[in-house]
Order: C-alpha cells, then sequence, then structure tokens
C-alpha cells in the first residue's frame, strides 16, 4: 500500500524504511523529517520517542501508556485513544499475569494532528524544542540509573514477592 501511495501524484515524499538501522543513523533520519508519529498500542519506555524528543523532533504519541511519562501536551502532540483489553492472559506464546490493556490511538485525530505539524511548522518546531529539553534535562542515561539505584536501595531488605 505504502509502494501504490508513493506513486501519486501530489503525494509527499514516503520514506518506508523496512530494515533495522544502526544506532548512528538514527540522528540523521530524525533531523530529515518534521515529526515523528509513534500511535503504539504499548510501549515499554519509549526509547525512540525519547530519542526524536532529544533531537528536538515533534512527536505524536498515544495519550496512553509509558510515553506519558515524558510526554504531555507542553512536549508532544497527543493522540487520543480508548484503553482495549485483549481477550486471553497471553500475547502469542506468552503467559501473562492477567489480560492485557492497551491504548488504541484514534486514527482521524492523529490525521488531524499530521496536518497540524504541516501546516503549523514554527507551533510543532516550538513543541520540538520542549521535548529536546526535557529530555534532555530530566530523562539522561545519569538521570536513570540513579533513579534504578534509589529504587533497590529502597526495596532493599524486602522479602521478594510471589505471584
Amino acid at each position: 500500500m505504502i509502494r501504490r501511495i508513493q506513486g501519486t501524484a501530489d503525494t509527499p515524499h514516503i520514506l518506508y524504511v523496512a530494515e533495522d538501522l544502526p544506532p548512528g543513523a538514527l540522528p540523521g533520519l530524525y533531523a530529515a523529517c518534521d515529526c515523528l508519529v509513534h500511535p503504539y498500542r504499548g510501549e515499554g519506555f519509549g526509547l525512540p520517542i525519547a530519542e526524536a524528543m532529544a533531537c528536538g523532533l515533534p512527536v505524536l504519541v498515544t495519550n496512553y501508556g509509558a510515553a506519558l511519562d515524558f510526554c504531555d501536551p507542553a512536549t508532544a502532540y497527543l493522540i487520543p485513544a480508548a484503553e482495549r483489553r485483549g481477550i486471553e492472559r497471553r500475547i502469542g506464546q506468552t503467559e501473562l499475569a492477567s489480560v492485557p490493556r492497551y491504548g488504541e490511538a484514534d486514527v482521524d485525530a492523529m490525521a488531524g494532528l499530521m496536518r497540524q505539524v504541516a501546516e503549523h511548522r514554527d507551533e510543532a518546531r516550538a513543541l520540538g524544542l520542549r521535548g529536546s529539553a526535557r529530555i534532555r534535562s530530566e530523562f539522561t542515561w545519569e538521570a536513570a540509573a540513579e533513579r534504578a539505584a534509589t529504587r533497590l536501595f529502597a526495596v532493599r531488605g524486602r522479602p521478594g514477592r510471589r505471584l
């Protein structure tokens, strides 16, 4: 479908990357884009989102889940989402502790936000710069290590829980 759209008249340039890129190539890719659109359903942290933000790229993310630890209306375009639940306690072959929940992004709202970025480039650029400032000041590897160490020391000596 992407290949068909790429050949349509008056279609913006679409670069479809199917292979893994080396980490050193990612900042250049981010710099070549107008925004990162990341409508995830579930996300562990969202490192590509944080990397794009660190590069000053405005991001569009699902208003649900892990990325909300560092994305808010001041630093990202939040795509409205509805919470959905799986039908069984597994994903693929992996058994889970409970039925999974995920955020289903509103596709029409996402399209509207993409148009907003295209039509209001200065606004998008300013949002990207605010996101970059947050990631660079609050979400460094050093800050993450410090938070992890603080938490580990806090739970040290407590008995483990069995599920």
